[in-house]
């Protein structure tokens, strides 16, 4: 299919038949909806306090200046200063266009339709800078809003229009929008586009906003049904595609549903699509829509990494994401589409948005109940394989204890940070994720994407080749063998891959017992040389003799230093999230003498919520070719062991050891008994075991299994 534009001459528009709804608005909203959102705004004062934000924002947008094509033109990156324009066709389509079918104001209409005519004035839709690219583009992420914003302006104001304005506009929307994005994106005779070529999450905005802007012309341009196919078949294969070995792609999603760009990422590809999708089922309203498999757990997905505070919520923010994201909209968006799940009333209640905060017009269409805010019946802990991602929480309350891991893919948005992980408690962040900043500042790529600025191992001073992040990594990270059971949290990390460079083994275990977090890193390299173990961190870093104490609000937590006792400490400058001119501080503990294998055993103590609560004690344990600490507690004391022997230096024999009177050849192994003093095995009331095939203690045998296994159990007389 050659470039064209849109037919210059009015079309003969065939009998359409009742396929399809005519009556227009009929995107987002018609007649019968705006009646019944009158009604709603007489009776609900909450929606009509809302409302009144909404109308003054409304009254801002008649006195906004429309921005020239020559001032669009002109600005840093590829995209100049096209976000602005982009971004104001779609805040005057949806404001102005309901505000004025809800009050009928002629000014709401005339400064909408006058906005439509400027922008359907432009000679494209896209940024100059991609004009320059080989092969040129003809669209991108703002040509994906002005489709929206001219679809959805076009078809409120559809019954005002002249049909002079209306060829007009809609012979710019078909030209620099629909076409344009069709043609870089989906049509065979055209496409430069795969489904990995531009980030997961544009192919799903680019396309999706085409089809907002295809159904708008339903009814004017014969072309829009072969059109809608093309989008549609494109968006099934986008929701299923598998990823890429050759070019070291990631999947876009996980068999269990999350995103692995960001949670930011996946809610902006999700919401577009959504947002289509409403549309097409308005339009359509006799057509079943699709299944796609990560639409029934995308919810789910959001309410794991979202963090339920008194304070102020979170979620988690790997990647180019934020820790202060709202995603109720999208939610509310499934909810509208058909697709519900047990905690989206609960994500929504948590996540309540000030009501001095405008609405979106979006929000006064939704109709569908929400379902009631019960606290979502998921498990405590859960792991992505697929992304390499993990969290586990001690509580869904609010102002729980949350870690979440990532260990996996490093492209594009998903940064050079293979083992590393964050910390939530107390309802504040406290260790955390440097998180990102502008893409056109240099401190992106120069610190944000690397990993100097994540919780990592540094081997003389080096991560991951920056090169991962154009390129892909070709060896991601990998999260395996979580367990939740009995009152042990277990998760083991091979981070070795993203850093192959220097690394032989790279692995971080973390294991959560006991009211203690221990981090335990077992790693061998090519050469001699120094680790540096890093800890970001949010509020304030006291040193103790044991390590450093953090402390942000309420929130606090001890960091212990258990082995080695005495690294080096180097206070290093890091930089803010989302705030690259605010420098902030971070600790690297460096090991003092060059090594190729080194143990780091690290035990994070959350101090307890309530005053008075006990905090566990911690002493460091060595037993021939074994590492351990002791976690003592008024009621009960723990052991753990890293049995050296199961590193990998033994070549065809097992890793047999015995670990303070107990055989075993697990790698990890930890008991749980009454008192420090009670050494008879049938005062132990629980086993931990990691990659262990038995477990024996004077002839008697406790575990037997002839493939090694990661377990908890409680003993049994």
């Amino acid at each position: 299919m050659k470039r064209r534009d849109f037919l210059a001459a009015p079309l003969a528009i065939p009998a359409l038949g009742n396929s399809w709804v005519t009556a227009r608005p009929r995107l987002f909203y018609n007649r019968a909806r705006i009646q019944a959102l009158r009604a709603r705004l007489q009776r609900d004062t909450s929606l009509a306090a809302g409302w009144r934000l909404f109308l003054q924002h409304a009254d801002q947008l008649l006195a906004a200046e429309l921005i020239s094509e020559a001032d669009a033109q002109h600005g840093p990156g590829d995209d100049a200063n096209f976000g602005k324009p982009s971004q104001q066709v779609v805040d005057m389509a949806f404001t102005l266009g309901l505000a004025y079918h809800v009050t009928q104001r002629e000014p709401y209409a005339a400064r909408l339709r006058e906005a439509l005519l400027h922008y359907a004035a432009y000679s494209s839709w896209h940024g100059p800078g991609f004009s320059k690219r080989v092969p040129p583009w003809h669209s991108e992420l703002n040509t994906a809003r002005f489709c929206v914003g001219m679809g959805a302006g076009y078809d409120a104001l559809y019954s005002t229009l002249s049909s002079l304005d209306r060829h007009t506009i809609t012979a710019a929307i078909a030209r620099m929008g629909i076409l344009a994005t069709l043609e870089d994106w989906l049509e065979p005779e055209t496409r430069i586009h795969a489904l990995d070529s531009m980030g997961h999450n544009w192919w799903a905005v680019c396309v999706s906003s085409a089809g907002v802007a295809a159904l708008s012309l339903l009814g004017d341009d014969p072309r829009v049904p072969q059109w809608l196919d093309r989008i549609n078949e494109g968006i099934a294969q986008w929701f299923s595609y598998r990823g890429n070995v050759l070019q070291n792609k990631s999947p876009t999603f996980d068999s269990a549903g999350a995103f692995y760009e960001s949670v930011g990422y996946a809610n902006y590809a999700i919401f577009e699509y959504l947002r289509f999708r409403l549309a097409h089922t308005n339009v359509f309203p006799g057509r079943k829509q699709p299944d796609f498999a990560p639409l029934d757990k995308i919810c789910e997905f959001f309410c794991q990494t979202f963090y339920p505070s008194s304070i102020a919520p979170l979620t988690v923010n790997f990647g180019d994401s934020s820790l202060h994201l709202q995603l109720s909209l999208t939610i509310r968006l499934l909810i509208e589409n058909g697709i519900t799940h047990s905690g989206a009333g609960w994500y929504i209640e948590k996540s309540k948005r000030s009501a001095f905060l405008t609405p979106q017009a979006l929000e006064f269409l939704f109709h569908k109940p929400v379902p009631e805010p019960r606290r979502p019946p998921l498990p405590e802990s859960i792991l992505y394989s697929d992304i390499g991602w993990a969290i586990l929480r001690d509580s869904w309350k609010d102002d729980a204890t949350m870690l979440a891991v990532k260990s996996g893919f490093t492209w594009n948005h998903a940064h050079a940070d293979a083992g590393s992980f964050v910390l939530f408690h107390a309802g504040m962040p406290l260790l955390i994720d440097s998180g990102t900043c502008g893409y056109g500042n240099p401190e992106y790529t120069r610190y944000y994407v690397q990993s100097a600025a994540h919780n990592v191992i540094l081997f003389n001073g080096q991560g991951e080749p920056a090169e991962d992040h154009y390129r892909g990594v070709k060896f991601p990270g990998k999260l395996h063998s979580l367990i939740d059971d009995l009152g042990v949290k277990y998760l083991f990390a091979d981070a070795t891959g993203p850093m192959a460079q220097n690394f032989i083994r790279n692995y971080r275990h973390w294991l959560w017992l006991d009211g203690v977090i221990l981090i335990i890193d077992d790693l061998l390299t090519y050469k001699e040389g120094t680790f540096d173990w890093l800890l970001h961190y949010a509020g304030i870093a006291a040193p103790q003799s044991y390590g450093v104490r953090i402390t942000n609000g309420v929130a606090c937590a001890d960091v212990h230093f258990i082995y080695p006792e005495t690294p080096d400490v180097h206070q290093e400058q890091g930089l803010a999230e989302h705030r690259p001119e605010t420098i902030i501080p971070y600790f690297a503990f460096r090991t003092r003498r060059p090594a190729r294998v080194q143990k780091f055993i690290i035990a994070i103590v959350p101090h307890p919520r309530q005053p008075g609560d006990e905090i566990p004690s911690l002493q460091l344990l060595q037993g021939s070719d074994a590492l351990g600490i002791r976690i003592q507690r008024a009621k009960s004391v723990t052991d753990v062991y890293l049995n050296l022997q199961a590193d990998g230096r033994r070549m065809h024999v097992n890793s047999n050891n015995t670990i303070a009177g107990w055989e075993t050849d697990a790698y990890l192994l930890a008991w749980t008994r009454p008192t420090a003093d009670s050494d008879d095995p049938a005062a132990v009331i629980r086993f931990f075991v990691a990659c262990g095939s038995y477990l024996r203690r004077s002839g008697k045998v406790y575990l037997d299994s002839l493939s090694k296994r990661s377990l908890a159990w409680l003993l049994r007389a």
